[in-house]
């Protein structure tokens, strides 16, 4: 995760059944995946709005 290019990772809730390990016991929903973003940029030692921002250039340019 921490070497992969940013255009080759994709966060998305399709998984109700499979939170992360602070969530069991619960449904997933898509407001969790503000977590999993923390976790993905303390991994890649990126800054969350940094990868926002890499984010928004790939999949909105000119929105950011």
């Amino acid at each position: 995760m921490a070497r992969l290019p940013l255009a080759s990772l994709v966060l998305e809730t399709d998984a109700p059944d499979q939170p992360d390990v602070d969530w069991r016991g619960r449904r997933n929903e898509p407001a969790r995946l503000v977590r999993i973003l923390q976790a993905l940029t303390e991994l890649r030692r990126e800054s969350p709005e940094a990868s926002y921002a890499k984010a928004m250039e790939l999949f909105a340019p000119g929105e950011g």
